[in-house]
């Protein structure tokens, strides 16, 4: 049982995150990271923005497969 609000934040953000958890944990090419990367070698952007970059692309793309299910 859920014992008060932060509990039920933290129980409701598992829960909610689960089906995307579970999609980043199949197997992939790393298609888009390579994709993002190869244009990082070009622009030269700081590694940490570069990683953000390719983390949004993967949650986007991840939450398009989602909406189809």
């Amino acid at each position: 049982m859920i014992q008060d609000e932060g509990e039920c934040k933290l129980y409701l953000e598992k829960e909610l995150l689960s089906p995307h958890n579970y999609m980043l944990q199949m197997p992939s090419k790393d298609i888009r990271v390579r994709f993002a990367m190869s244009f990082n070698h070009w622009m030269g952007l700081p590694k940490e923005k570069a990683q953000f970059i390719v983390e949004s692309i993967q949650m986007l793309h991840t939450g398009s497969l989602l909406t189809t299910l």
